[in-house]
């Protein structure tokens, strides 16, 4: 497996992104692929997962876990914690200090943030709506 960034600049990196999120996320509205950084998981030639990071407009030094799927034939093979560890990567990379994220009735997706050294914590004004959790690492 390696993860790949990719520059949504070119079009099939972005049906490639679109394609993951509808295998991951099938009744979940499709973010902007052309904003933030995106990486693909490619297990050979196959995309077998995605990960995004952008940054936090009302922050001038964080980073903001935005999207990350892995095909349900993929999940349980850790990649969701190598997805978490290239963006921590390049947040430290652009200079940014803090990186937060946010989970919504989904524990394994909680236990992975929580492995990688994130925290719960309560933000001034919550951005979701629903019951979510929200995360916080300093870098």
């Amino acid at each position: 497996m390696r993860i790949k960034q990719v520059n949504t600049l070119y079009g099939r990196y972005v049906d490639q992104l679109k394609d993951l999120h509808k295998k991951c996320f099938p009744a979940d509205e499709m973010p902007l692929f052309n904003k933030g950084y995106w990486w693909i998981v490619y297990d050979g030639d196959i995309p077998v997962g995605f990960c995004g990071l952008t940054h936090v407009p009302s922050w001038d030094d964080a980073g903001y876990l935005n999207r990350g799927g892995v095909v349900p034939s993929h999940r349980g093979k850790g990649l969701q914690r190598k997805m978490i560890a290239v963006r921590v990567q390049k947040a430290r990379k652009v200079g940014w200090s803090w990186i937060i994220s946010a989970t919504r009735d989904n524990i394994p997706s909680s236990n992975n943030l929580i492995a990688c050294g994130f925290k719960l914590y309560s933000p001034n004004h919550e951005w979701l709506e629903g019951h979510c959790l929200y995360w916080i690492r300093k870098l």
